[in-house]
């Protein structure tokens, strides 16, 4: 089984994110959806929670293409997934092109052996689902 993760805040899920975990899951066989808690987006991110964490976990836990979702909990304001992606032993880790923290998960990704993978953002109203890039 091919175990792909993917993290962000995800703090108002959108169709983007929908594309983008739908992107990801095509990788492989099991997606991972990783976010920090509410206290952990204010602390590190100095961003509020939109939703509850039971409501999000609630939401994307309900999405088909979503197998898995776990708390983001390390306070790193880039690598926030790094304990709960070392315990999942994920094969891929894929993010998007407009990821700010694309260098640090890139190396990340070097030290421990994961496959990173970049997606193509795709804006929201083309209809258009993003298309896969491995970026090295």
């Amino acid at each position: 089984m091919k175990k792909v993760f993917v993290s962000g805040a995800f703090n108002v899920l959108h169709a983007g994110h929908i594309r983008f975990f739908t992107d990801a899951r095509a990788l492989g066989d099991y997606l991972v959806v990783s976010y920090p808690p509410a206290d952990l987006l204010w602390r590190i991110y100095d961003k509020k929670s939109v939703l509850e964490d039971a409501d999000k976990l609630a939401v994307i836990s309900a999405l088909s293409m979503v197998d898995e979702v776990v708390l983001s909990t390390d306070e790193d304001v880039a690598l926030s997934f790094r304990s709960a992606c070392l315990e999942v032993n994920p094969h891929v880790l894929a993010v998007t092109t407009d990821d700010q923290y694309i260098d640090a998960k890139r190396r990340f990704c070097e030290e421990h052996g994961i496959e990173f993978v970049v997606l193509e953002k795709s804006l929201p109203e083309d209809g258009q689902t993003t298309s896969t890039q491995v970026l090295s």
